[in-house]
């Protein structure tokens, strides 16, 4: 039997066995505070949520030319293996690779082919994300593609790379030139050194310009060593 008025459980056998009621009672009302507190926390909480807006993340972009060698398969797994670790959505892009192209002899690099059937890809298909062009045979760390998706215009960073002798490792870019050869180039950048906003390449009206021109990357009438700098004076016209 309980008894509110004196706060104690009675045994109606045995009175000396009477226990208080205090934990009885008290076990009951923190119960109702922890509902009703959880109530209005759980409110609260939707309405945050029904605050909260979703941004998806940026389409990564990557394109990377390859040709027959001895390494390809190699390679090719390798950077698959490594886009696989990458949060999505991510796009990869050998710009053709061998399949259906015109004579890759006649042309001095066959990348650069590539390079643009993966640009008019991106201009015809209108693809909203960040556009980098990745070598296979180089090493990537998944912080550089989360990094990508920071970028909103144009975005660059050194590249670390054997020099022609083999013995020591030099720097590409943005302030480095490790290639002293180079000295002319207006950018001393890698082609694996940059990303850029993909729609500057068919939104002229995002960037403020009145047309937009076809960015391609040459490869007859630049020399060895400056397709990299004449690409991206191609894209930083286009958002200056």
């Amino acid at each position: 039997m309980v008894s509110e008025g004196f706060n104690v459980i009675r045994d109606a056998f045995n009175p000396a066995n009477s226990l208080p009621m205090l934990p009885l009672v008290l076990s009951f009302k923190p119960q109702r505070e922890e509902v009703a507190v959880d109530g209005v926390s759980f409110v609260e909480i939707e309405k945050k949520e029904e605050e909260m807006e979703f941004v998806p993340r940026k389409l990564i972009i990557v394109v990377t030319p390859t040709y027959n060698r001895a390494m390809q398969a190699y390679y090719l797994n390798k950077i698959a293996h490594t886009l696989r670790l990458v949060e999505s959505p991510v796009l990869l892009d050998s710009g053709g690779g061998q399949c259906g192209v015109r004579n890759m002899a006649s042309l001095k690099d066959s990348g650069v082919h590539q390079r643009n059937t993966a640009l008019e890809h991106i201009e015809l298909h209108k693809l909203d994300g960040v556009l980098y062009f990745a070598d296979d045979d180089n090493l990537y760390s998944l912080e550089l593609f989360q990094s990508l998706r920071q970028i909103i215009r144009f975005g660059t960073w050194p590249v670390a790379m054997l020099a022609p002798s083999k013995n020591k490792a030099i720097l590409e870019g943005p302030i480095c030139n490790g290639s002293q050869s180079k000295r002319l180039r207006r950018f001393h950048v890698d082609m694996s050194g940059f990303a850029f906003n993909s729609t500057i390449l068919w939104d002229p009206k995002r960037w403020r310009r009145p047309v937009s021109h076809p960015t391609r990357q040459l490869d007859t009438t630049v020399k060895e060593g400056f397709q990299e700098t004449t690409f991206i004076e191609q894209v930083v016209a286009q958002i200056l």
